[in-house]
């Protein structure tokens, strides 16, 4: 019998995101005893013991301190050691406290992170201009930032424009059969010991040279002249060598799988997926390359857009520029853009694997509320970042994430409540999506979470919660696999 607890938290940080979760695998290694002349029994020798810590973004708008604060707790509860940080995207309120986060652990595996174009890296940091001097250089080159924090492992993800429609399966749910890894796969080694924990990359290798045909098309198909598209081209280029230095190019087909190796039968069984949808409006791009104010900018740097970044007067130009196509074209969308994660554990409905127990406490404005409630054997959580819900390709996107949807009991409201990001479809089609959470400020500017997204909620029988400065939201629950059933 291997067991675990899974005990997950939306951090009290205020405008802004902070999850983590932890896994802690517990299983007996066997010996046998002689019970009588004849007879043996099988007692417990020692204990296999395991935490598995992830992390899903790590920022807040205003309240920093409460958020090293919280960050330094998670530290020491988990020994300092990272498994797996996904980041949904690069604005201030979901990335502010990651430096803090990376020097408070002293060992770090994978990291998972978006792809966005240096241009577009470049309207991130103009949109968060009072930002230490760390985060231009995690957006200069993301890959070499992490790896220089010491990550062993980075994943680049990329979305529509890194796979190719005659590539695209149908359906990348696991066979039921197939062997953990096949060729190809890698394994990262979490532990040394019997019994060890080990993470398995399935995610769909990244063709470049798709990529760099891909934006040439659309730069085509615009009407951008020969000069202004050799400028994009070639620093998209140059941005994919430097990133292939120090991380792995991948879409967002295939999941990533942590794997248990029994020491009884030395077979390898995967026990929790993790899936991932990146929704990336790199439209944006067009809108500037169209306009002849950026044009005369890029002109001035010679192409070099970094250098925009080290003259103030260049960097109030593009900003006006930025403003007045916010306004005047669909360019705001790509503060939208947000990398989706589902995590799981591996196809436990059908198969029976384990049972589940657990509780839920959290405080829901000014009043305290307490849930104990048993969980029908459906566990996922479904972590959305910003992405729009109302975005053309919605049902792509449903269908992206296959029957894991199904195990799915746990939801993130995006963009912290917003009821331009919001769609009742999802609440359809994560039908045992029960409890829905916003992370977001009590005194925001934005009036978020909006009364009509929980109304919307709790109209369909599901339960909101709004995760607030004073208000933290806090899951817990024990799992238990049979690995007879499996092995």
């Amino acid at each position: 019998m291997l067991a675990a607890s899974f005990d997950s938290y939306f951090h009290n940080i205020g405008q802004g995101l902070f999850y983590s979760s932890s896994l802690n695998f517990f299983y007996p290694i066997y010996m046998w005893v002689r019970c009588s002349r004849r007879d043996y029994i099988r007692r417990p020798k020692n204990f296999v013991f395991k935490q598995i810590n992830i992390v899903y973004d790590c920022g807040t708008e205003k309240d920093q301190q409460n958020l090293y604060n919280s960050i330094e707790q998670f530290a020491y509860q988990t020994n300092k050691e990272l498994h797996l940080l996904v980041i949904s995207h690069f604005h201030k309120d979901h990335i502010s406290g990651l430096e803090r986060l990376l020097n408070s652990f002293k060992r770090k595996y994978i990291a998972v992170i978006p792809y966005f174009h240096p241009l577009e890296r470049l309207l991130f940091y103009l949109l968060n201009p009072r930002m230490p001097d760390w985060y231009l250089d995690f957006l200069k080159d993301p890959a070499k930032f992490l790896r220089e924090k010491g990550f062993s492992n980075i994943f680049i993800i990329f979305g529509d424009e890194g796979r190719p429609p005659d590539e695209q399966p149908d359906d990348h749910n696991i066979p039921p059969n197939e062997p953990f890894p096949p060729d190809g796969d890698f394994y990262l080694p979490l532990d040394d010991i019997e019994g060890t924990l080990k993470l398995v990359d399935k995610l769909k290798g990244f063709s470049k040279k798709y990529l760099i045909r891909h934006y040439e098309e659309k730069l085509n198909k615009n009407g951008n002249n020969g000069k202004f598209k050799n400028i994009i081209l070639q620093s998209l280029k140059n941005d994919l060598e430097n990133l292939q230095q120090n991380a792995s190019l991948k879409i967002d087909w295939g999941f990533l799988s942590f794997n248990f190796l029994c020491p009884e039968c030395k077979s390898t069984v995967p026990i929790w997926l993790f899936s991932f949808y990146n929704y990336h409006y790199w439209e944006g791009i067009m809108f500037l390359l169209r306009n002849e104010r950026f044009q005369k900018l890029l002109e001035k740097v010679n192409g070099d857009i970094w250098q925009i970044i080290e003259n103030s007067n260049y960097r109030n130009q593009l900003r006006q520029i930025y403003n007045y196509l916010v306004k005047s074209t669909n360019l705001k969308e790509f503060n939208n853009s947000s990398l989706t994660m589902l995590h799981t554990p591996y196809n436990y409905k059908e198969q029976d694997l384990f049972s589940l127990k657990g509780d839920l406490r959290f405080i829901y404005c000014i009043r305290y509320l307490k849930y104990i409630f048993p969980f029908e054997k459906t566990l996922g959580h479904f972590l959305t970042g910003d992405i729009n819900l109302n975005f053309d390709k919605f049902n792509e996107f449903i269908k992206h994430f296959g029957k894991l949807k199904e195990n799915v009991n746990i939801g993130l409201i995006p963009h912290h409540g917003s009821q331009y990001n919001w769609n009742n479809e999802i609440l359809l089609n994560l039908p045992k999506c029960f409890w829905w959470i916003a992370s977001a400020g009590l005194k925001n500017k934005y009036g978020h979470p909006h009364e009509n997204v929980f109304e919307n909620i709790g109209s369909l029988g599901r339960y909101p919660l709004w995760c607030n400065e004073l208000n933290p939201v806090n899951f817990k629950t024990y799992i238990y696999w049979d690995l007879l059933k499996i092995c």
